[in-house]
């Protein structure tokens, strides 16, 4: 395996969403190695500051807070051709034509659009209508939607309320004059800003925002995301309009902080803002960039703020309480005697009972729903770390010839060391994919991200949370669609975190073995019936149904089926070969990503650092096949907290919450070999290089 390091370059910028999202010049193709694939860590992560003394939920402002709206599950859900004469022509052409052509609302959609158009009334003439909303609902149920139409119409409303204001220089009515007047406003001032926890859902926001205003002529919507060329971004902004600004909080402080980007100006007289998914802003610990943010804005008399999340705990409430007005409307969207999207698809943990089961455990998992659903099968792989996310990819893409069925299985990868064109590439390729693929991720593809048709959700190792656990999981089965399915692999040191915190969850256990043999079983008939025209049902490992219906599903079923029995005998044999030929400097650095992870996790597992890295010193050995494990030096533990579960991490945050490890590289320590005379080679000392999840 070739060791050399390929130097990737890319710039990428945003003006508009929609085709012409991104603008990138050439990048040069990634080695398919190992070890082109890990990127150097750059610096050390920025430890989050300890929490702000917010005002706590009052009795005062929860009466003054107008009584909660439970939606009616029973309730006719309304068409979007009802919000005629309530919203703009082309607002409701883009809606109920093209590019949408949605018919009826959702849930969420259902509570706040018919509103309209008294929501987006002005709030100086103190309107009793245009009130904050706080509302709860779920992921994938089409709140953005239900947050953008307001905001396109609280901006045509504004440029519409500009173009006709008197004014001393154009004392004449003329329409080109009116028109000219609202398009210099709409370059020197933002109309609503959108703030969202990360790149992918921001960059999806925009996209649906681009398409909802593409029958409004000039409309525009930037977008401020980091790991794209800063410099671009902001050019792109300065010179075309700032309707609807979709910011993550980074790289939207970053401009506000520099005096010369001229964005804070923008901010001044802005309408209206929306936080989406606020309970992931504040469990990412962005309260700081949060409270900053706002000091540019308006203040809440005046703005128009609209607060989303999925859930309402303690911290949304003292967000609610500092920013929103206080007779904000609270919109409940989630039902209590609502099952939970996860609730709906069968979910299984299986512990492996040895390290060297873990990986073809995981390709098993795979081929078998490349069984199930052949050409449809969509899978997404969740890992703990940037560095494992970038290993088991590597993985992936070089044993996927001779370890999955599927002709061509399509390999996409996505966490924060790639560049933001490769993210982007890589999520809509793997939405849009037609034959089998399985995209390889870190969290930040866990939540607001909408993949449609995951057939399948597996997740490596111990999720940080149980919460967590749900959002990842709850990429499949959506939208009410029975299609679906979640595994866990386990680490038997790992499972008593699930014992003690994943209880509420139905997961069913799943051996090894069992699933081996079920497995085998499936294969083996899969290709007795290859030729076959009939429907045939099969056992599955968990004893559901596995149905494959052959020759009227189409060549990718057959082409599943015929290799099946060919590629899944040599399984544990083919993953030996490839480890047998994996840097071991590739490895150690995964490991000591995996270790940062842990140690976060030390309270959970009721394990002491030393003992998490023996566990995963062992992993490299029995698992990965090295001949000897990483050298850990006793100072490296005691940094980590070694000898007792490790509290340290688990700091408070601006936004209300602890943040915990986040989806990053770790501590990562690295060697390098030495010669050392006539003794051989040896280990230098180990040196502790950070490594930091870019976020926003």
């Amino acid at each position: 395996m070739s060791s050399s390091l390929w130097t990737v370059a890319a710039r990428a910028g945003f003006r508009r969403a929609g085709p012409s999202l991104l603008r990138t010049t050439a990048i040069p193709a990634l080695s398919r190695s190992l070890m082109t694939r890990h990127v150097l860590a750059s610096r050390i992560p920025v430890l989050p500051r300890p929490l702000w003394m917010t005002q706590r939920w009052s009795s005062a402002t929860a009466h003054a807070t107008k009584p909660v709206e439970t939606a009616d599950m029973s309730d006719e859900v309304p068409l979007f051709s009802s919000l005629e004469g309530k919203v703009h022509p082309k607002t409701l052409q883009a809606l109920t034509s093209s590019p949408f052509k949605y018919d009826r609302m959702s849930l969420v959609q259902s509570e706040i659009l018919p509103l309209l158009p008294n929501l987006t009334a002005s709030r100086a003439e103190g309107h009793p209508d245009a009130v904050d909303l706080l509302v709860k609902a779920r992921t994938g149920t089409g709140k953005t939607i239900g947050f953008l139409v307001p905001a396109v119409e609280a901006r045509l409303k504004e440029l519409e309320a500009v173009a006709s204001a008197p004014s001393s220089s154009t004392a004449s009515t003329g329409r080109r004059l009116q028109d000219s007047a609202a398009r210099r406003f709409a370059t020197e001032n933002t109309g609503v800003l959108v703030i969202s926890p990360t790149r992918e859902l921001a960059s999806q926001i925009a996209v649906e925002a681009q398409k909802l205003t593409s029958h409004h002529s000039g409309f525009e919507v930037p977008l401020f995301v980091g790991g794209v060329d800063r410099y671009r971004q902001l050019k792109d902004f300065q010179r075309g309009r700032k309707d609807i600004l979709v910011a993550t909080p980074g790289r939207l402080r970053d401009f506000l902080n520099d005096k010369s980007s001229g964005v804070a100006e923008t901010l001044k007289n802005t309408k209206m803002l929306v936080l989406d998914e606020a309970d992931t802003l504040l469990d990412m610990g962005f309260r700081e960039d949060i409270e900053a943010i706002m000091k540019f804005l308006p203040p809440k008399e005046v703005r128009q703020t609209f607060l989303f999340s999925a859930t309402v705990s303690e911290g949304i409430r003292q967000i609610a309480d500092s920013h929103l007005a206080e007779n904000h409307r609270f919109v409940n969207c989630v039902s209590e005697d609502t099952s939970p999207v996860h609730s709906h698809i069968p979910q299984y943990h299986t512990v492996v009972p040895h390290p060297k089961d873990q990986i073809p455990h995981m390709l098993r998992l795979i081929l078998q729903d490349q069984l199930e659903h052949g050409d449809k099968s969509k899978v997404i792989l969740f890992l703990s770390t940037t560095k494992m996310t970038q290993f088991t990819a590597s993985l992936l893409w070089d044993t996927r010839q001779t370890t999955l069925p599927a002709p061509r299985t399509e390999i996409y990868e996505l966490h924060s060391k790639r560049t933001m064109q490769a993210r982007t590439n890589a999520a809509n390729n793997f939405r849009s994919a037609k034959r089998a693929s399985v995209l390889i991720t870190s969290d930040v593809s866990a939540r607001g991200v909408d993949y449609p048709g995951v057939t399948r959700v597996i997740q490596i190792g111990l999720p940080k949370s149980a919460e967590q656990y749900v959002h990842r999981v709850g990429r499949t089965g959506r939208g009410g669609s029975q299609v679906g399915r979640g595994d866990l692999v386990l680490l038997p040191w790992e499972y008593e975190a699930i014992r003690r915190h994943f209880s509420h969850i139905p997961l069913k256990p799943l051996s090894v073995q069992d699933f081996h043999e079920e497995c085998k079983k499936a294969v083996d008939e899969v290709a007795a019936n290859a030729n076959a025209t009939t429907t045939t049902t099969l056992a599955s490992a968990s004893s559901d149904a596995l149905t494959t219906t052959t020759g009227a599903r189409g060549a990718g079923r057959h082409g599943v089926a015929r290799r099946a029995p060919e590629v899944y005998p040599d399984i544990e044999r083919n993953v030996t070969e490839y480890l047998s030929k994996v840097d071991e400097r590739a490895v150690s650095e995964t490991m000591g990503s995996l270790l940062g992870f842990y140690c976060s996790l030390a309270a959970q597992l009721r394990m002491d650092v030393g003992k998490i890295c023996e566990e995963l010193q062992k992993w490299t050995v029995d698992g990965l096949g090295l001949a000897r494990a990483p050298y850990v030096s006793p100072a490296f533990i005691q940094k980590m907290g070694g000898g007792r579960p490790d509290r340290s991490r688990q700091r408070s945050d601006r936004f209300g919450a602890k943040r915990e490890w986040r989806d990053n590289d770790g501590w990562i320590f690295r060697r390098e070999w030495r010669v050392l005379g006539q003794e051989g080679e040896g280990w230098q000392e180990d040196k502790v290089v950070p490594g930091e999840e870019s976020v926003g």
